[in-house]
């Protein structure tokens, strides 16, 4: 109900290190949550958004890889 029409989500995976990560979890999970809730995840826009990411954000190597896109059907 927050969104109308895409969610981008970021998740720290299970291992990663850092601090304040409550809960790690691996994406398959997030997307059983997210499909509850009526969201469907888009292959395509990740795969898309993980390509840009790789090259844009710097030190923080781990978004690309834990960056999930969801779509409001």
């Amino acid at each position: 109900r927050h969104t109308s029409k895409y969610l981008v989500f970021t998740a720290a995976e299970v291992g990663q290190g850092g601090y304040h990560h409550i809960n790690c979890q691996d994406q398959p999970y997030w997307r059983a949550k997210f499909e509850l809730q009526g969201l469907a995840y888009d292959k395509e826009l990740t795969d898309a958004l993980r390509l840009t990411w790789q090259w844009t954000v710097g030190p923080l190597i781990w978004l690309p890889r834990n960056v999930q896109v969801f779509a409001r059907p």
